[in-house]
């Protein structure tokens, strides 16, 4: 899972006066996208096809990307589309093809669901072991107070501003019946349902349906992976849909507007900047503690500067385009550094595995270990910022450097009165140099 849902279970200057027009409308749409951010994609790992598929016409009937439901997504609670409704789809769905320059391989179930339908669905996903063992982590390292609801601070980030998601698991599009209703609206009144505000999002999860056809997103499902590779893995899915939805938000300028994009990496990284200095207008999210809100964020702006770098041929010694993207899901980054520091990520050299001794002084105090976890350069950043000015949320510049990391967390059910901590954690570290060691350490100690 993402660390986000592990606490449940984040172009140099165009001179032609022309390409600077595009450029606004592309900063502009990421403006937009960030304030619906309402998608619930996995953040899984590729698995079983390797090969791209032969290219076919992206200009197919609604019906052959889209349909109404299957059997497999039967248990998922909402209703079936109406006519008009997998018209309005079946253009977001062309659109994503067109965008992501991939085909879908087989029409993609849809159901319908009202806010609540929809806010039930993500309570029932809510794992209590998962819940508790990442209250437990997090809270023994200081980024969650002791008293968190975490299921309560989920449901209140997670349900209000989601608008529709992609189920990997059943392979189906869940779209809230508002927003459908703002489609359908612009399809009865002769335009294209992609001048609906929410259809950017559902190109977004329509490119997840894309990822998940072409790459096996479920599979993440089955695998073990720390905090740090579903990190990681969620920027390269999430920064790849956002990428095709500014390119929707860029109308016809479509794919001309995301080469002006990713061109130059120094334009990117400060378009991104500048919309994470906008902060973020959900209140939930907003109010909502750094180590669910950056991670959450970092995904989509990160991610976008990631597979942007990628698209460019800025990043992994790729030549850029989708085609390097695609290669990305097949040997995808493995650390958030590699998403963090685009420009110098080697696919098969980003993580270096770090083992903690049994530390059996621990046990002897009675201590029981709980969980060993890898949580990376971005969570670490958040945590050495505890110790610094209270509106900084990452200390970017103290945990960069970051070379690998293990933490482990334990805990005791019989405090004694000498000793009466109930948790405790050892966390190694270990970077590319002794300054910059160094730098982390000071930073640790005002954390501490």
């Amino acid at each position: 899972m993402s660390a986000p849902e592990r606490l449940a279970g984040s172009i140099a200057q165009a001179r032609p006066r022309a390409l600077e027009a595009k450029a606004a409308r592309v900063s502009l749409a990421l403006a937009l996208a960030l304030t619906l951010l309402g998608c619930g994609a996995a953040s899984p790992e590729p698995a079983a096809e390797r090969a791209r598929s032969p290219a076919r016409s992206p200009s197919v009937e609604p019906a052959s990307s889209v349909e109404p439901a299957s059997s497999a997504s039967a248990e998922l609670a909402g209703r079936l589309p109406t006519r008009d409704e997998l018209r309005a789809l079946g253009e977001a769905t062309r659109a994503a093809e067109r965008l992501r320059e991939r085909p879908f391989l087989r029409p993609v179930p849809v159901r319908i669901q009202r806010r609540d339908e929809i806010v039930r669905s993500i309570e029932a996903s809510l794992d209590e072991d998962e819940l508790s063992l990442a209250r437990a982590l997090y809270v023994a390292i200081g980024l969650l107070p002791p008293d968190v609801d975490l299921r309560a601070l989920l449901l209140s980030v997670m349900g209000e501003q989601i608008v529709g998601f992609y189920d990997a698991k059943l392979r189906t599009m869940v779209i809230r019946d508002d927003v459908m209703a703002s489609l359908v609206a612009q399809v009865r009144a002769g335009e294209s349902a992609l001048g609906a505000r929410e259809a950017m999002v559902l190109v977004h999860e329509y490119v997840h349906a894309l990822q998940d056809q072409h790459f096996d997103l479920h599979a993440v499902f089955e695998e073990d992976r720390s905090i740090d590779e579903e990190n990681a893995y969620a920027a390269l899915v999430e920064g790849d849909a956002t990428l095709a939805m500014l390119a929707a938000g860029a109308g016809r300028a479509g794919a001309s507007a995301l080469r002006l994009v990713t061109r130059d990496p120094t334009f990117l990284r400060a378009r991104v900047a500048d919309a994470g200095a906008l902060g973020v207008s959900d209140p939930a999210l907003a109010a909502a503690p750094p180590i669910l809100r950056v991670p959450l964020l970092s995904r989509y702006l990160d991610g976008l500067v990631f597979v942007g770098m990628l698209h460019g041929g800025h990043a992994g010694g790729r030549e850029g385009g989708f085609s390097a993207i695609d290669a990305a899901f097949r040997a995808p980054p493995r650390t958030t550094r590699a998403i963090l520091h685009p420009e110098g990520w080697i696919p098969a050299g980003d993580a270096r595995p770090i083992a903690l001794p049994a530390l059996a002084s621990m046990t002897a105090r009675g201590f029981v270990a709980l969980d060993d976890e890898t949580l990376g350069e971005l969570e670490l950043s958040i945590f050495l910022a505890q110790g610094g000015p209270a509106a900084a949320e990452r200390d970017a510049e103290a945990a960069r450097g970051w070379d690998g990391d293990r933490l482990r967390v334990f805990r005791r059910a019989e405090p004694s009165s000498e000793d009466p901590s109930t948790t405790a954690f050892a966390w190694l570290t270990r970077f590319v140099d002794e300054a910059r060691a160094l730098e982390a350490e000071r930073a640790a100690r005002r954390a501490a």
